[in-house]
Formats: structure tokens, sequence, C-alpha cells
């Protein structure tokens, strides 16, 4: 079975991160035979409406009318243009929502961007009616599937030379909200309508989002800052998410905490100086090796969900279940913890920086209590929540029948250049090298012959 798959990157050297690289080898290990592109290298950004136009769209559609794909998977629906919509229309479309918010590379809004071809799966159960909701076309089409974790990528050290870690981003575009109160500054109204709009998002980030938009007046400060109602609630969530982090984290600072991620954590100086002694900027985690590593080496390892996740849970949560620290999460209102390990399961939550502390204070003490909760998330983790468990459910999604094979396909990896326009300039050095080529090839035939025709020896002299 081929299958094509488009997967993003946000990483500044283009290369994909370790969730990405495990999800293909889930693929590669369930037998699929699997065809990667990556969307980045199809588009000028992520923010594209289009195709790059140094892509050579005849290419990629000669591409998929090779493989003939079973299925064309994508996260985020990046990669998926215009030419997949209309020309391969009776192709289903696998798309994973990792983020809230599709990419739209096929240059059709985001209330068009669905059709017949698609389903969506999304790692959130509150989310499965909601965009059932939103988009009416994908009606029994859209799939929960929780994230997941290798769990053969942690030797489960006895070597805790770490108290707490956190590894995670300072999100970013948050100074747009800054500068909206900047340049309002006269305009009392405006700035309290934008107050009461976070807060709204604060306790609700599922709301009514054109309703609130409208019922605080803030259309026009949206399109004034070149937004779309959606970019701006995720820019909020972002400042929201910030919020949290900066709180919590700098609630336990003091006992041990080591910070991984994003370089941006500087942003935090003004908030919290304390935390921003605690961030390793010698250290950026790029690979699974060292994620799994930092985690190992951790008594504690924490978890604070980004606003927009509601009731889902990140793949840090799947990691840190799966290594030898124990997680310590976040309370979600109806969270998918409860709905995947029970109302009684054994991950210590917290609702505040006060509970989060005296969590961390007590098993940071009771070693025993802290061995055993590890223990029992690592048997919750094992068998059912793998990336090659995952990458059998989504093809089941098309295929019901399918149940994976034993023999891995490796997976094959598509370069930009495949899918580049030929340089004109180039056409044309071509065709004059092509001559010389075949007078080349008749040097070491007949040198003397070589060596008596003029024009070879115009090329020397010149």
């Amino acid at each position: 079975m081929n299958v094509l798959g488009f997967f993003h990157t946000y990483a500044q050297d283009g290369e994909f991160g370790s969730f990405m690289l495990e999800l293909i080898k889930g693929f590669e290990n369930s037998g699929i035979n699997l065809h990667v592109i990556k969307a980045n290298d199809l588009v000028d950004n992520l923010s594209a409406h289009s195709y790059s136009d140094r892509i050579d769209v005849h290419k990629l559609e000669e591409l998929i009318k090779s493989l003939n794909p079973a299925f064309i998977f994508s996260t985020n629906h990046a990669g998926i243009g215009k030419v997949i919509k209309k020309k391969y229309k009776h192709i289903p479309v696998v798309t994973w929502m990792v983020d809230r918010n599709p990419f739209l590379h096929s240059g059709y809004e985001l209330d068009k961007l669905f059709s017949k071809q698609d389903y969506v799966i999304t790692s959130s159960t509150a989310n499965v009616e909601k965009l059932e909701k939103r988009f009416p076309i994908l009606e029994n089409k859209v799939v929960y599937l929780p994230f997941m974790t290798n769990p053969n990528s942690f030797n489960h050290s006895h070597y805790k030379d770490i108290n707490i870690s956190f590894v995670g981003s300072v999100f970013v575009n948050t100074k747009i909200i800054v500068d909206m109160f900047k340049n309002n500054l006269s305009n009392m109204e405006l700035r309290t309508n934008l107050c009461n709009f976070i807060k709204d998002v604060e306790k609700n980030y599922d709301l009514d989002l054109k309703e609130t938009i409208d019922k605080y007046k803030l259309k026009r400060v949206i399109k004034d800052n070149n937004l779309t109602n959606e970019k701006f609630l995720g820019i909020i969530a972002n400042m929201i998410s910030n919020n949290k982090r900066f709180l919590y984290l700098g609630s336990i600072a003091d006992l041990g905490l080591h910070l991984f991620g994003t370089k941006n954590w500087h942003s935090a100086l003004k908030v919290s100086p304390r935390l921003v002694s605690r961030f390793h900027f010698n250290t950026f985690i790029k690979t699974r090796e060292q994620l799994c590593n930092v985690y190992d080496r951790s008594k504690i390892s924490l978890n604070i969900n980004h606003h927009q996740a509601t009731t889902g849970l990140g793949y840090r949560v799947f990691d840190i279940m799966a290594s030898s620290s124990l997680l310590i999460s976040n309370y979600q209102k109806e969270s998918d913890l409860e709905v995947l390990f029970g109302k009684n399961h054994p991950i210590p939550i917290y609702k505040d920086e006060i509970e989060l502390r005296d969590l961390v204070q007590f098993y940071l003490n009771h070693e025993d209590e802290r061995v055993k909760i590890v223990q029992q998330c690592n048997d919750l983790i094992k068998d059912m929540h793998t990336f090659e468990k995952r990458a059998v459910q989504i093809v089941q999604i098309i295929d019901s029948s399918f149940e994976g094979k034993k023999e891995i396909q490796p997976a094959v990896f598509y370069e930009q250049d495949f899918f580049l326009k030929i340089n004109s300039e180039l056409v044309n050095i071509q065709k004059e090298l092509t001559p010389l080529e075949r007078k080349l090839r008749k040097l070491k035939k007949d040198p003397q012959a070589f060596l008596r025709d003029s024009k070879i020896l115009k090329i020397f002299r010149s």
C-alpha cells in the first residue's frame, strides 16, 4: 500500500523534529510504503496560500499519478495544494491537526478548505464535535486519536541529577497585542474591550469567536493589524499560555528546576529573573535522544498545556509517562487523561501554583511514592500509545481491515530539487554542453581525431 505523506516543520534549520521523524518511523514499522514530502519545500513559507512559483506542479502531479496512493496523509493540511483538491479529489486526504489551525496552501479560505475527500484527526475529544459543527462536510469524518510516544527510546536510568525539568517554548507574536495597547493609549473603550476579550478567552477558548469579537468591537483593530479572527485568537492563546508557564514555573524555580526549549525564554526576564536563570541557553533539545535523556535524568517533569489544548494532551505527556520521570500535569476540565486512563488515573494534578509547589515538594521527599506512580504510568503507555499503533490506526481510517505488517518498509524521501522548475539558463548551458560531451566520448575512442577537431582546439585556446 502506497501512502503519500506531507509533513511540516517549524525548525529554523528546516529539519524535521523528533515527533515527525518518529511518526514517519511508525509508518515504516507498520509495513506501509510511505513516500515523504516536506511541505515546507513546496511553499515560500507556511503561511502561503499557494505553492511557490519555483515549484513545477506537473512534477508533483506525475508523482501522485505514478504512486496511485491509497490515501494522502498531511500534518495540519500542509502541502495540500489546489492540484490535489481538484485533479486528485478521488484520493482520500487524512489530515492530522497537530495544531488548531490548518495551513491554507490550496488557496481556499478556511470555510471552503475541506471537501468530500477529507478526513481529519484531532487529539482532543472536545474538538470532534466542534470540527464537525464548524465544517458540516466533515460529519462522521473527524476521528479522535491521542498523541503517542516510543517507550523504547527511554533507558530508565537511575541517575537523577535534575529535580524538575520542563521542556517547552515561549510562544511568539504576543508583542502584537502589546502594540495594540500602546497604539491606543487614548482609547479607553478599546483597551477595556481588549482586556475583557482576553478574560473571556481565558475562561473558554472555544467561545463563539465572531460573536465575541463583534461584542467587544474589535473587528477594525484586528483588520488594521492584518490579522484574521483565528490568528488573533491564536495570539491571545499564546499570551495566556506564556503567562501560565511563567507563573507555574516561577513558583518552583528554587526547588531545582531545569528549563529547556527555545532561546526566547529570555523574554521572561521582566517577569521572573530567577526563572530565566534556570534556563539552559547552551543546550538546545533537537533530537529525540536528547529529549529522552532529559526526562530520564529527571525526578519530576512538568506538563503545562497550551491554552488552546482545552481537553487534549500534548505529546509531552506521553513521553514523560513512558520515561523514568514522574509526570505532574495541570488541571483541565473534562481532561482526556480521564478518557484514556480513567478518573482514578495515578497522575498528580495541580490547579494553581500553590498546589504545584506542594506536589513537587512531596514527591521530591517521597521517592517510593514517586517510583510507584512512574511504574503505573509506564504500564498505561507501553502497548496502546506508540507511534506504530497510531500509524496502523491512521491507515484504518481508510482501510478498516488493515492490521499492520511485520516487515519494515523504509520511507522514500523526496528532496525539494525533485519538484523545482528547470531554470531556462541551465537548459541553455545543457544544450551547449551536450555536443562537447559527445566529443569527449570521442576522445576516449580516438584521441588523435579529437585533437584534429578545430572546434575543440578553439575551446582549449579560449
